[in-house]
């Protein structure tokens, strides 16, 4: 499947793609610039010793503008709610009633006249690390300690929350785009950078560097 159809297939915006945008003042010096692929381009007509060695000189700060330039452009562009279109099967729930287990399961809780029902819902196409046993080292479980207190921070200050289910996984849990407030919870994760696009659903994110 093409780029472009499983893009169209997890519901995802399509237009251009994120990069560092010119910004007067940075005033790099002999011509150095940032180009729109985030690479650092350096002039070739630098000459004479003295030259050379006061551009080796910045580079540093060359490399710090590169990465403060770069930083907004790994965030994925933000999935349409596919709740907004004409004859979507959503559901709607109070916010109240769903609790965030962590960045990509939720849990739906309602009184019924047997008790409290429950239905795990799995978020599609997205991936948070994991905590605990399930963490593959101590750096995805410190961010899986993040998303957990992030993913509630976002559902208390919600005021609505939809889901569109499809089907259920193997662990028997619905699979579902979920948003709040009309944005997917897993792209308003990802600008905190603790989710990230998981369109094939077979090899995970990593975590782990």
């Amino acid at each position: 499947m093409s780029p472009s159809k499983v893009e169209r297939s997890q519901g995802f915006k399509s237009h251009p793609a994120h990069g560092p945008q010119p910004r007067p003042g940075w005033g790099f010096p002999f011509g150095a610039s940032i180009n729109s692929d985030c690479r650092l381009q350096l002039p070739v007509d630098v000459r004479g010793a003295a030259r050379l060695i006061a551009l080796m000189r910045t580079i540093p700060i060359l490399f710090a503008a590169l990465i403060a330039a770069c930083s907004q452009s790994a965030l994925p562009p933000e999935p349409e709610n596919l709740c907004a279109q004409p004859g979507a099967r959503c559901v709607n729930a109070p916010v109240r009633d769903v609790l965030a287990v962590d960045g990509d399961t939720f849990e739906l809780q309602r009184l019924t006249d047997r008790g409290t029902e429950r239905i795990r819902l799995r978020l599609i196409g997205w991936d948070s690390p994991e905590t605990g046993n399930s963490a593959g080292c101590a750096a995805e479980e410190a961010l899986g300690q993040k998303v957990e207190a992030r993913a509630k921070e976002l559902f208390a200050s919600a005021q609505t929350l939809t889901f569109k289910p499809e089907g259920a996984d193997r662990f028997g849990r619905t699979r579902a785009h979920v948003y709040l407030d009309g944005t997917h919870i897993g792209w308003l994760l990802a600008k905190d950078g603790l989710s990230k696009p998981w369109l094939s659903e077979t090899v995970k994110p990593v975590w782990c560097e």
